[in-house]
């Protein structure tokens, strides 16, 4: 039967729209599509650079109808599924661990986190966001708990504090080992003092 796949999918006389690449395996890569009503025991797949797709029953990997491809709509929209994928894979905010401490991750900068704050700081932040911090970060930031699996960061800017982000936990990251004999000076709210100012500007 006739199959074309773009922005939609018509394969005979049926039409699936609202179609997104969902996925991908392998180097080459091989791409996944799916369309909004398609039937649920379909696949459409395509491996880069060919110029049609694979209309297929997953299960047995039986090729129902082979599709040709609107490359332009196709390209398009591999470019979106690949900036998708991007901000998956290196989110621009996240959490991680950092010489032992909790820290947060913005633009390529690390910012150490502690438990125990500079309660004049805390104050200072809980008057003007209204929101009670979980943790305070260097170089002006603070960490706000909003439910168990999501967290806020803030960060002041002139007189006010104002959301910058919600960070994700990035999981797989390798820790940068720490030296136990010769320990790093941890970053110390109460104090208001630390070691080396990492997040006044240390890249990855």
């Amino acid at each position: 039967m006739p199959c074309e796949f773009g922005q939609e999918l018509r394969v005979g006389k049926s039409v699936y729209k609202k179609c997104e690449i969902t996925g991908h395996s392998g180097v080459a890569p091989t791409y996944y599509a799916h369309c909004e009503l398609q039937p649920e025991d379909r696949q459409l797949e395509f491996a880069k650079g060919e110029a049609q797709a694979h209309w297929i029953d997953p299960a047995s990997r039986k090729e129902i109808s082979p599709c040709k491809l609107k490359m332009q709509d196709v390209e398009t929209m591999v470019r979106e599924y690949e900036a998708r994928a991007e901000k998956i894979e290196k989110p621009q905010c996240y959490l991680t661990n950092w010489k032992g401490q909790l820290t947060l991750v913005t633009l390529a900068k690390r910012y150490r986190c502690a438990f125990k704050m500079n309660d004049k700081k805390v104050l200072e932040f809980s008057r003007d966001s209204g929101h009670k911090p979980a943790f305070q970060c260097e170089g002006g930031h603070f960490l706000v708990t909003v439910s168990a699996d999501s967290t806020v960061a803030y960060e002041k800017s002139g007189a006010h504090w104002i959301k910058l982000c919600q960070p994700v936990k990035k999981l797989g990251e390798p820790e940068d080992p720490v030296d136990w004999k010769n320990p790093p000076a941890f970053y110390d709210p109460e104090q208001d003092s630390a070691g080396p100012k990492a997040g006044s500007g240390v890249q990855f």
